[in-house]
């Protein structure tokens, strides 16, 4: 009896240490969450209501190792960038919050993700929740891709400009300059530099003009390519126009090198290099279907 009384007595002071602890630990964050609050109203001029989603969104970002400082920032960017965030209820403010909070743990800068949030819902028709979701299927795509997830959201909203045109059909055609630039090693940048030239009847005028200057004939039709407006798709006609001459990188004098990346305004001849490389619409094709594949595999 006098054992049992005495381990009791151990367990109950065990008890009270760790509720101790415990409060003390529930005090700390309620003081660190209010300086949070605090701080947040302080860099956004933001109201009390709007320092609470941070708060509230918290308690969901800490299950992924985000700490409240994360949190923060992440509301912070999309107050100041993503023009639409504070037009929306709360629920909706709490989920874009906790998805920037967790894409930032993901390695993606929290000002990328209001940047890219802005891009879908003002220039691709889509909803701030649907937004969110295809934020995180750009994760998911740059993991299957073989991509670091920081360079391809940082690409989607370098290429603000060029996919707005798009419309809701931007995200797609992105993807695939996205899968392109992995296969050929080429920038998703420079591809666009490349293709944007053909948006107008002058442009691909000229630039088809240069091309069949260069390649000895006509091969390249500039109606065709301004009126094929998808990035790769300009791209594969362009590049196929060259090998359908007979001509390969390899082969090449280093005067037709020098002629040819000059006619197609290429920073360098290594980058004709890369355009040239492989068999891009089999490759692509090829990528597609292992995509493909991986995400049924992963659904089933």
């Amino acid at each position: 009896i006098e054992a049992a009384t005495q381990f009791s007595k151990i367990f109950a002071a065990a008890a009270m240490l760790a509720l101790a602890k415990y409060a003390i630990e529930a005090i700390k964050l309620a003081s660190s969450l209010a300086d949070i609050e605090a701080e947040f109203m302080k860099a956004t001029g933001a109201s009390k209501e709007f320092a609470r989603s941070t708060t509230v969104a918290f308690r969901e970002t800490r299950r992924f190792g985000a700490s409240a400082e994360d949190t923060s920032k992440a509301a912070q960017a999309l107050f100041g960038t993503f023009t639409d965030f504070t037009f929306q209820n709360i629920k909706t403010r709490e989920q874009l919050i906790e998805t920037a909070t967790v894409l930032s743990k993901l390695g993606v800068d929290s000002q990328t993700t209001a940047k890219s949030m802005q891009l879908m819902t003002k220039s691709m028709g889509m909803s701030p929740g649907g937004a969110a979701q295809s934020m995180l299927n750009l994760t998911k795509f740059a993991e299957e891709l073989g991509v670091p997830i920081s360079q391809l959201t940082s690409d989607f909203a370098s290429t603000a400009g060029s996919l707005a045109k798009l419309g809701s059909n931007g995200e797609a055609a992105f993807k695939r300059l996205a899968a392109a630039a992995k296969i050929t090693g080429l920038e998703i940048s420079k591809i666009l530099n490349i293709t944007d030239k053909f948006d107008t009847f002058e442009g691909a005028a000229t630039q088809a003009g240069k091309l069949n200057a260069a390649l000895g004939g006509n091969f390249v039709n500039a109606m065709d390519l301004m009126m094929a407006t998808d990035p790769v798709d300009r791209f594969s006609q362009i590049r196929d126009s060259i090998l359908d001459a007979g001509l390969s990188f390899d082969t090449m004098s280093y005067f037709q090198r020098k002629f040819f990346a000059d006619s197609l305004g290429l920073s360098d001849v290594n980058d004709l290099a890369l355009i040239l490389s492989g068999n891009l619409l089999e490759k692509l094709k090829k990528r597609r279907i292992e995509l493909e594949n991986l995400q049924r595999c992963k659904k089933s």
